[in-house]
């Protein structure tokens, strides 16, 4: 066995998927040795491993988070201090791709999840509607059935339309339209986990991520291929970004809105705090958003 291995390794001798590690890692990492630098040159030594074994194995069986960090506190005789590590450059085209693949990942479950929903609520509805007319309906009023779900659906469709002309009324004439300033947009991004902690991202030259370079990557993200569009509203005391990207290819659309409001931390900072991130019409939960900045942060750290 190597003196020292590294998180991938770590990932494929557990069989399991690397953010799963990094998840462990950042989770309990003051209970988990390393060796070398802060950044790609941090490794672990052999004995790292069989704890991440452990960590793995409680949570297959139901453990949370908290139990297992009474634990390995417990264990350990104490507790630990962890240590901010800052991340890759935030112009890289990886950490692009990176962001692009969390978000893709992220609207897929969302929509894997939304679909389910919708397919089971619709098959209980036909069974509902078959029943209805096998026990009441004659050929006749079964006729007269379908050329009322025509008209129904015919209704709907204009609903729809009625409502997207609406909506897009409102957007035009909406007074609260606007654009952030310069100085909220130049804020460091930051969210808050749930130990009341706020989490932000810097690059190697201790530059934070903010709401700007946030928008620079979006923006990388348009091709030929793939339009983005993005607008400001002013909702309270929170700026709300909408985000629309079309994929001319496949014909998919999708839509983000990230919530940010300026906020003042524990040790004075002001900073932008990403208060709330919605894919498709879906609240994204705050592991996502967790996940997201981690992402961003690990990018490098192999």
């Amino acid at each position: 066995m190597p003196k020292s291995i590294s998180l991938r390794e770590i990932a494929r001798r557990l069989d399991i998927p690397p953010s799963t590690v990094v998840y462990y890692k950042d989770r309990f990492q003051r209970f988990i040795p390393h060796v070398g630098g802060p950044g790609r040159r941090k490794t672990y030594p052999p004995e790292a491993l069989e704890l991440f074994r452990e960590i793995r194995a409680m949570y297959e069986n139901n453990w949370t988070a908290e139990q297992i960090e009474e634990h390995l506190a417990a264990r350990a005789g104490g507790m630990g201090h962890a240590v901010a590590e800052p991340v890759a450059d935030m112009d890289s085209p990886e950490l692009m791709r990176s962001l692009t693949s969390v978000l893709d990942r992220m609207s897929a479950l969302l929509d894997d999840q939304a679909e389910q929903k919708v397919r089971i609520k619709a098959l209980k509805a036909e069974v509902e509607a078959l029943r209805r007319e096998r026990d009441d309906l004659s050929a006749m009023h079964r006729r007269e059935s379908d050329e009322l779900r025509r008209e129904l659906a015919a209704l709907r469709a204009d609903n729809v339309r009625m409502e997207r002309y609406i909506k897009a009324k409102v957007e035009r004439d909406n007074t609260l339209h606007g654009k952030p300033s310069r100085s909220f947009l130049s804020l460091p991004l930051v969210i808050r986990n749930g130990q009341g902690e706020y989490l932000g991202v810097s690059d190697k030259a201790k530059r934070p991520f903010s709401l700007q370079n946030l928008i620079t990557l979006v923006q990388r993200n348009t091709s030929a291929s793939k339009s983005v569009d993005m607008r400001w509203e002013r909702e309270g005391h929170c700026w709300v970004l909408y985000i629309r990207a079309n994929d001319m290819g496949s014909g998919r659309e999708q839509n983000l809105i990230l919530h940010a409001a300026q906020t003042i931390t524990p040790s004075r900072n002001v900073v932008a705090r990403l208060t709330r991130m919605s894919v498709d019409g879906t609240t994204v939960p705050d592991p996502f958003l967790l996940s997201l900045f981690k992402q961003i942060r690990d990018s490098f750290d192999e």
